[in-house]
């Protein structure tokens, strides 16, 4: 997922809530109309794909539809830009009920900029754990951070992690200091369960 970067402060929690906690830089409307000087507007054309206009490491921007008329619309989107790599170690039995798993960490990176958050919601899809592993996406290792062999990983997959299921989201929270944080979430069962369940979906 690129080269490896200093941590950058994205801790677990468990829903299990796995948190990181950023700065909202500013709010960004978008509309057709004009509005002070110091907000930036876009066309509404580009709504979708608009992304923060700010330069630094990490940037969470809120965006909404506005009317002409100056009424705002029902849309809108969380997005995120920056050129910081977020980075959490999870201890593995914190995601799955095991108590031997707990020599084992799974090693998270991901581009701030390529978190993303679903239209008119506050988190990103759920990303399936055994997924995610199978997919290199993150790394299994020991509790000194030294790469599992693989026919220690094959061991894992076949027995522990396929015998239950986790799932991982983004989703942006109010954090303690009242303003908007990026949080990493977790539950204990797979991502085919999670979506198909509406109190879980949002």
């Amino acid at each position: 997922m690129g080269q490896k970067s200093p941590k950058s402060g994205l801790v677990h929690s468990s829903l299990s809530l796995h948190s990181v906690r950023f700065t909202v830089k500013k709010k960004v409307f978008l509309s057709e109309m004009e509005f002070p000087s110091d907000l930036d507007c876009f066309e509404a054309a580009d709504f979708e794909v608009a992304v923060p206009r700010s330069t630094g490491r990490i940037l969470m921007e809120l965006m909404a539809q506005i009317r002409p008329t100056g009424r705002v619309m029902d849309h809108y989107r969380i997005t995120l830009g920056g050129s910081a790599m977020l980075e959490t170690n999870i201890i593995l039995s914190s995601l799955f009920p095991d108590p031997s798993l707990a020599e084992y960490k799974l090693s998270y990176q991901v581009w701030v900029k390529d978190v993303s958050i679903r239209r008119n919601m506050t988190t990103g899809k759920w990303m399936d754990v055994l997924s995610l592993i199978t997919s290199n996406t993150v790394m299994i290792t020991d509790l000194d951070g030294n790469p599992v062999d693989e026919d220690e990983l094959k061991r894992l997959l076949a027995k522990e992690l396929l015998s239950t299921r986790a799932s991982l989201r983004h989703a942006v929270v109010i954090g303690p200091d009242q303003r908007m944080a990026l949080e990493l979430q977790s539950l204990p069962a797979s991502e085919a369960v999670l979506t198909s369940k509406p109190a879980f979906v949002g």
